[in-house]
């Protein structure tokens, strides 16, 4: 998502530049007619500037999450990939609080493995416990003499614990299988706080992104109205640049809370151990 979002932005900045390149030139015309003041074309000259930086530094990063991306799936640095941009905003994969730790629990690699550790350690512990205690055993021998006289004989064994009775070896699997029981715990604890806030924040960036929405088309109807006067000389260059950056930014911002919804939509999956699918839990 971070390179797909990147060369987006790109593509919105490089428009705007073109455009700032333009105004800034009107507005040196217009400095020339007198139409406006060295300060007002000093701010056209700024921001077509700072367009320039801005476009460099994203390149920049597109540039490094590229080679990051080529160095994870093992290809060429000078590697290509032409990456599919998402159609449309993930679907946020959340199940009940009343079944999300049962879910956890059931899905997750890491809590199925330490739960598997837990319960062969407690069988360990069981089994140092039955050492403790003597495992006895009798057994009858019957036999007939010379004289034709039956006779019993009764053998008794008993295998005694070895040392201190197994008890340093009963002391050490508990130890171990409480550790293993409290690291599956904090798991499993962080795993349902990180997904608390993963939906807080969820709720939170898609309410925005949907006032950003609502907005741009009002804006854009503003540009083209704005574009109309200053054809016909109603308005200085400075002032239809201010307008054409307020729409920049609005597509800017809902650009980055696009990807926002999509980094917590991996984040989700994750903690859940569920693949990323468009329509939600498998």
């Amino acid at each position: 998502t971070k390179v797909i979002y990147a060369e987006r932005k790109l593509s919105l900045l490089q428009t705007a530049q073109r455009n700032y390149k333009a105004r800034h030139e009107a507005a040196l015309r217009d400095l020339e007619r007198g139409d406006i003041t060295l300060g007002q074309a000093a701010v056209t000259k700024s921001a077509w500037v700072a367009g320039t930086h801005q476009i460099a530094g994203l390149r920049q990063s597109i540039d490094g999450a590229r080679h990051d991306l080529n160095a994870v799936l093992g290809l060429s640095p000078d590697e290509h990939l032409k990456l599919v941009a998402p159609e449309t905003l993930p679907i946020s994969n959340l199940v009940s609080v009343a079944n999300l730790e049962t879910d956890i629990q059931n899905r997750r690699p890491d809590l199925l493995a330490l739960q598997a550790g837990y319960d062969r350690q407690e069988q360990n512990v069981r089994a140092a416990v039955l050492s403790q205690f003597p495992a006895i055993t009798i057994g009858l021998d019957e036999g007939e003499d010379t004289d034709g006289l039956n006779t019993v004989g009764l053998g008794v064994s008993m295998t005694l614990p070895i040392f201190n009775g197994s008890k340093g070896k009963i002391a050490k699997g508990r130890a171990t299988r409480q550790r293993l029981r409290a690291e599956y715990q904090a798991r499993l604890d962080q795993s349902i706080s990180d997904i608390a806030r993963l939906d807080g924040q969820n709720k939170l960036i898609r309410s925005n992104y949907q006032r950003i929405k609502a907005l741009i088309p009002s804006l854009e109807n503003t540009v083209q109205q704005a574009r109309s006067a200053y054809a016909q000389g109603d308005m200085t260059a400075l002032e239809i640049m201010t307008i054409e950056k307020s729409v920049l930014e609005a597509r800017l911002h809902g650009l980055e809370s696009e990807e926002a919804l999509w980094r917590i939509k991996i984040a989700q999956d994750t903690v859940l151990a569920w693949p990323l699918l468009q329509g939600g839990k498998p």
